[in-house]
C-alpha cells in the first residue's frame, strides 16, 4: 500500500516475578524489549511461487521434513 515500514519491530516479554513471598492480588512483571531487525524480501516471491504451484497440474515433490508427507507414506502402506 506503499507505507514506509522500518525494517527494524520488537518482541516484548513480561515475565511474572515467582519469587515474591505473597500474592497479594498483584503480580509483578519484568518487562524485556527485543530489537529484531526482519527482513521481508523473501515474502513476495513466495507467494508468487506458492501461487504457480497451485495453478500447476504437476503435483510438487515432498519435503524431507513435511510430516503431513511422512504420515501419507505410513497410511499408504496400511491402505
Amino acid at each position: 500500500m506503499g507505507f514506509k515500514v522500518l525494517s527494524t519491530g520488537y518482541f516484548v516479554f513480561a515475565n511474572a516475578d515467582k519469587n515474591l513471598p505473597k500474592f497479594d492480588g498483584k503480580l509483578n512483571f519484568e518487562v524485556t524489549l527485543i530489537p529484531y531487525t526482519g527482513d521481508d524480501s523473501w515474502v513476495e516471491p513466495t507467494i508468487v511461487d506458492m501461487r504457480k504451484c497451485l495453478d500447476s497440474d504437476k503435483i510438487p515433490e515432498a519435503g524431507e521434513e513435511c510430516e503431513y508427507c511422512e504420515y501419507r507414506k505410513e497410511i499408504g502402506r496400511y491402505e
